[in-house]
């Protein structure tokens, strides 16, 4: 049992309180999946009568393969790509610019483009130099760390904040 429940139960006056679980980013992955666990646990009677109003996510990560191939569409459409870029790697991409064949040289060309414009997640953040670390850029190997021929064929680029 975790903290915040042991909480609840050191003070029962509480559970009639509406109580509306939250986070953002890649809580957006777990939370749901949490709060079915507490309503599951409520109706078979692991866990006491609390009243659950809701949950709220703010810039969740829902979906891997869907928040990563938004990403270039979204940059164009913030005006930070240009409308030939977009286009083409749209194209030779065939909107999948997460699952990249490797023998697809024009796609891996136009995302090498798109990363030199674009600074990963943060995109309207300034790219900086960084001394102390490189780190491969999440949009293209973030759910692929373990697949070499992304590493091999992409550039590594610098992140900061």
């Amino acid at each position: 049992m975790n903290v915040w429940m042991q909480w609840l139960l050191d003070h029962p006056k509480f559970f009639n309180n509406p109580l509306y679980l939250g986070g953002d980013s890649y809580t957006g992955i777990i939370l749901p999946m949490l709060v079915q666990e507490i309503f599951n646990g409520i109706e078979v009677g692991e866990w006491p009568q609390i009243n659950i109003e809701g949950y709220m996510l703010g810039n969740p990560l829902t979906d891997l393969t869907n928040d990563y191939n938004s990403r270039i569409p979204f940059a164009h459409r913030m005006a930070l790509l240009s409308d030939e870029i977009y286009k083409s790697v749209k194209e030779n991409c065939h909107g999948d610019y997460l699952n990249v064949d490797p023998n697809n040289i024009m796609c891996i060309h136009d995302l090498q483009v798109y990363l030199k414009r674009i600074k990963g997640v943060h995109i309207l953040e300034p790219a900086c130099p960084r001394s102390d670390s490189l780190e491969i850029d999440r949009f293209i190997t973030g759910v692929r760390a373990n697949d070499k021929t992304s590493m091999d064929i992409l550039p590594q680029t610098q992140s900061c904040r």
